[in-house]
């Protein structure tokens, strides 16, 4: 079971301090704005909490998966789309440069992470290309579409890759560079963390710019990390729908007594409690797995699968136990449900995922 050392409880109380007096008060204006201010930005690279996991080598707090989900889930108890920049910071960019790149390179872009600078991803197509989907040539231009360019809002330098027989390959550039146009994207949920579609027109990228990983660095290793601290965010959201239930049925009255009284509210909550306990162990034991370098796919693909499904449930039910004034934006729980549902359907598709973990199962490749 869960077990945190005194580092990562007092890691879990300061951010906790943090997402309260920071982003609480302000988390219902933000998604309504849909932006995120530079001011939040700059204090949470101050606390050292924008790039956690880069190593120690390059200056950074070298933090592991664990205190890495602990941040993330903090952060996105408040504010989920907070918590997906982080995720796409670290679980994503910073992940892979560290797995994959050259010393210069990691030198390179280490170094403008630690100076604050939010790093972008454009995301690959979860199904087959239509045929717009962005590619490569061998000169390093890149040509074409992708629809979702994550933390791209924010973002200074941006990172996409592309998967072929020698594996994933990745492109680093700046956003400002010609050839490349960013757009903004309606999206159900994750208003603030700064999503918007990518169009490729001849965009050069430097071959210095380019990450080309060993054969052994398969793309499932890094898919798993980012489903991880996914993981982690709809962990957040799920406790966030839980504690907002809990504390509107002690306080909303009907009959004379608090709705909480109620066998029928009572179970709601109780139901919610338990998936979210089974949900935070599934993704602590797969940070467990990655911290002491076991195998932590499957776990990486069954905590996604699960916290899932628990996050859209709790915000269901958060709703639920709210009543009429849930679809309000009034309260904040019509957002958590947005939320979950968004990285639900981007992060990873739920039925691909569970195509895998059966293959796995059946003993096939």
């Amino acid at each position: 079971m869960i077990t945190l050392d005194n580092e990562q409880k007092m890691i879990m109380s300061e951010v906790r301090k943090f997402a309260i007096s920071s982003l609480e008060p302000i988390s219902s204006d933000i998604d309504k704005k849909a932006v995120i201010s530079d001011e939040i930005f700059k204090k949470l690279n101050d606390l050292g909490l924008l790039y956690p996991i880069i190593p120690a080598q390059y200056n950074g707090a070298g933090m592991n998966a664990t205190s890495l989900c602990i941040i993330v889930e903090e952060i996105s108890k408040s504010l989920a789309s907070l918590g997906a920049i982080l995720v796409v910071n670290n679980s994503i960019c910073a992940f892979f440069i560290d797995q994959c790149a050259g010393d210069s390179q990691k030198k390179k872009y280490f170094d403008l992470m630690n100076s604050g600078k939010i790093m972008g991803y454009i995301m690959e197509p979860q199904v087959d290309p239509s045929g717009a989907d962005a590619s490569i040539d061998n000169a390093g231009v890149i040509s074409g579409k992708r629809n979702f360019a994550l933390n791209a809002l924010y973002a200074d330098s941006m990172f996409i890759p592309f998967t072929g027989k020698e594996g994933v390959v990745a492109a680093i550039f700046n956003k400002k560079d010609r050839g490349v146009r960013l757009s903004r994207i309606d999206l159900l949920g994750l208003n603030a963390a700064g999503i918007m579609s990518a169009e490729f027109m001849g965009l050069s990228v430097n071959p210095e710019a380019q990450i080309k990983p060993s054969a052994a660095k398969a793309a499932s290793h890094f898919t798993a990390f980012a489903q991880l601290g996914f993981s982690a965010v709809l962990l957040g959201i799920s406790q966030a729908g839980l504690d907002a239930a809990v504390k509107y049925s002690k306080e909303r009255k009907q009959f004379g007594r608090a709705i909480c009284e109620f066998y029928m509210v009572q179970e709601m909550l109780v139901n919610m409690k338990v998936r979210i306990e089974a949900a935070r162990n599934l993704v602590y034991d797969a940070a467990f797995k990655y911290d002491h370098k076991e195998d932590f796919t499957l776990a990486s693909m069954l905590c996604f699968i699960h916290a899932c499904d628990t996050a859209v449930y709790c915000g269901l039910n958060a709703i639920q136990v709210h009543g009429g004034y849930g679809y309000t934006k009034d309260y904040p729980v019509e957002r958590y449900l947005r939320d979950a549902k968004t990285i639900q359907n981007i992060a990873g598709v739920q039925y691909t995922v569970k195509e895998q973990v059966a293959r796995d199962l059946l003993g096939k490749s």
